[in-house]
C-alpha cells in the first residue's frame, strides 16, 4: 500500500509514497484546473486565474480541503499549461505502450 505523490501525505504520515515502495519515479497524482476556449483574451485568462487562486488560498477553503487530505494548489495560466501537457505526453506513451483503443 502506498500513496501515489511523490511525497507522503499528511493525513497518512506512516503510508511510504509508491516509489518508496518498490516503484521508483512513480507519481499520480487527481488535480483538476480552469479552462478556456483557445480564443480566450489574455487579460480574462489572468482574471481568471488571480481569482481561483485567491479562492483556494482563503483560510476556510484551505481547512477544507486539509479535512479531505487535499492540499489545493493554485498557480499561474502558463505553468498549468505547461503541466497540462506534461501530463498529457506522460499518458500518451502510456496508451501507446499498451496498444490501448478506442472501439
Amino acid at each position: 500500500m502506498g500513496v501515489t505523490g511523490a511525497k507522503r501525505a499528511a493525513v497518512l504520515p506512516e503510508v511510504p509514497t509508491i516509489a518508496e515502495a518498490g516503484v521508483p519515479g512513480y507519481e499520480h497524482i487527481l488535480w483538476s484546473m480552469l479552462l478556456v476556449p483557445a480564443a480566450t483574451s489574455k487579460d480574462i485568462v489572468v482574471r481568471l486565474s488571480r481569482e481561483a487562486v485567491k479562492a483556494l488560498d482563503a483560510a476556510d477553503v484551505r481547512e477544507r480541503y486539509a479535512g479531505m487530505g487535499v492540499g489545493p494548489a493554485g498557480t499561474t495560466p502558463e505553468r498549468a499549461g505547461a503541466y497540462l501537457k506534461s501530463e498529457t505526453d506522460k499518458y500518451a506513451k502510456v496508451v501507446k505502450a499498451i496498444g490501448l483503443r478506442i472501439e
